[in-house]
This record gives structure tokens, C-alpha cells and sequence, in this order.
């Protein structure tokens, strides 16, 4: 193996760590939010009701914004570089970019909720 694709898979999994570190650090707190808003409310979180500003506020835009653009861009990347072929994709290369798009939807639907659904 040569150092550069050595240096490319330590790229990956350090790219990999860090998207998932920023995604989970994000996702507990907005288990917590919603925990805090089911227990004010007296109600199990299945069955909880929240307005368009208490749902906007689960997200923090610039953290989602933040995940997409500098952790989940540069693993997709990365994964590009390393899995992509002329005749074939790798699975964990497909896996990733799903995720990059997926979050990019994330990020637009939570813009629309917090612009556009308090009107």
C-alpha cells in the first residue's frame, strides 16, 4: 500500500468521527429538548404536540449547516476519492452520500419550518 492511500483511509476515518461526533452531539440534544418538552407537558413524547417555534427550535440551523458543510462534505469527498470507479460504486461510498443529501434536506425543511411556518 502505498502513503498516499494510506494517508487517504486515516483521512476517511477521521473524517468519518468527526461527522459522527457532530451528529450525535446534535442529536442528544435534541433528545433532551423533546424529553424537556414531554415532561412540561405532561405528556409521553409519542403523543407530543409542539408549534412550528418549539419544533424550529429542536435543530440548531447552523450546527446542521455546519455537519453538512464541513464534515459530511469533506467524508463524501473523501469516500469519492477512494471507493468511486468508472464501472462501480462502493456501498459505504453510497452510504455516505446518501447521508451528505439526506442532511441537506434536513437542513432545508428545518429552514422552511423556522422562515416560512410561523407565518
Amino acid at each position: 500500500m502505498e502513503a498516499n492511500e494510506t494517508q487517504l483511509i486515516w483521512n476517511v476515518v477521521a473524517a468519518f468521527f468527526k461527522a459522527r461526533g457532530s451528529f450525535d452531539a446534535q442529536r442528544q440534544n435534541y433528545e433532551r429538548m423533546v424529553e424537556d418538552y414531554a415532561r412540561k407537558k405532561s405528556v409521553d413524547r409519542k403523543k407530543l404536540h409542539l408549534g412550528t417555534r418549539e419544533v424550529a427550535g429542536l435543530l440548531d440551523f447552523k450546527v446542521i449547516e455546519e455537519l453538512r458543510n464541513n464534515y459530511l462534505r469533506n467524508l463524501k469527498d473523501l469516500t469519492h476519492r477512494m471507493f468511486r470507479k468508472d464501472d462501480s460504486t462502493d456501498v459505504f461510498d453510497r452510504y455516505v452520500s446518501d447521508i451528505y443529501h439526506e442532511v441537506s434536506i434536513l437542513k432545508e425543511e428545518h429552514y422552511t419550518v423556522m422562515t416560512y411556518a410561523p407565518a
